[in-house]
């Protein structure tokens, strides 16, 4: 569907939400090979590690925003690392 069109249209998968415990989105965008961005709290900052996207401390709300932003600009900035991290989503 639609959304999967995203998927591969896309470089990196943001998941902001600091309320819900899992995300099954956050596992369908890392079978597609999307790195992602998440919040370090509940199911998704479980799964998510570095070798395959970046988890956000949500403690601070305005730290976390702050941080949101900065891991935004690293992947667009750092265009080599996103290949790696898709890898790593993979397996």
């Amino acid at each position: 569907g639609k959304v999967f069109e995203w998927y591969e249209n896309s470089d990196v998968f943001l998941f902001p939400s600091y309320r819900e415990p899992s995300g099954n989105v956050v596992f369908e965008a890392m079978s597609k090979g999307l790195p992602v961005i998440t919040s370090a709290y509940g199911g998704p900052g479980y799964v998510v590690n570095n070798e395959c996207g970046e988890t956000i401390s949500s403690s601070h709300r305005p730290g976390f925003i702050n941080a949101l932003a900065h891991a935004i600009i690293r992947f667009s900035t750092d265009r080599d690392s996103v290949p790696m991290k898709s890898l790593n989503c993979l397996h």
